[in-house]
């Protein structure tokens, strides 16, 4: 199949805007409210989250594979391709490097899903923006950093994928 320029657009859109949110934050963390802080964090996250699905169904999408009636996965496309896909295999080794752009984001995305103990509605006095133990740091340093690798790996995979 072909390699999906919208598709790829669309990724590098949600990139972008996450990188935005996160300037933002760096910008007015001190003179913001607590509660914006939390919002422009977990804004960017989300941004990253819908751009990684994205990539999925790119990917899927270059070895005609689909996603019918679920959201797309790094293990229904294993399931799809075989565990032999070269782009698969690269995906696979940075969902188990701790370092990685891959593992940060789903690191970050399941703290962000997680109902913790004693959550409520984040008050505006009380919110800090503080990992809690075993969590992800959320610094915008680091979800920047996050940024510019799934950045990378989205421009190498388009130059080995797209078609002039």
């Amino acid at each position: 199949m072909a390699f999906d320029a919208n598709r790829g657009a669309l990724i590098r859109e949600k990139l972008t805007l996450a990188q935005q949110l996160v300037r933002v934050l760096e910008e007015t963390r001190e003179t913001s409210l607590p509660v914006t802080n939390e919002a422009l964090l977990q804004g960017a996250v989300a941004l990253l989250g819908e751009g990684r699905e994205a990539f999925l169904v790119l990917i899927g999408q270059v070895y005609g594979a689909s996603f019918p009636e679920e959201r797309p996965s790094l293990r229904s496309l294993k399931e799809q391709l075989g565990e032999d896909n070269g782009d698969l295999q690269i995906l696979d080794s940075l969902k188990h490097d701790s370092d990685s752009w891959w593992s940060q984001l789903e690191s970050l995305l399941d703290t962000q899903r997680s109902v913790r103990a004693g959550r409520r509605q984040p008050q505006q006095s009380e919110l800090i923006a503080v990992a809690h133990a075993g969590e992800p740091s959320r610094s915008p340093d680091v979800i920047g950093r996050l940024i510019q690798g799934f950045r990378r790996h989205l421009e190498e995979f388009t130059e080995r994928h797209h078609e002039w």
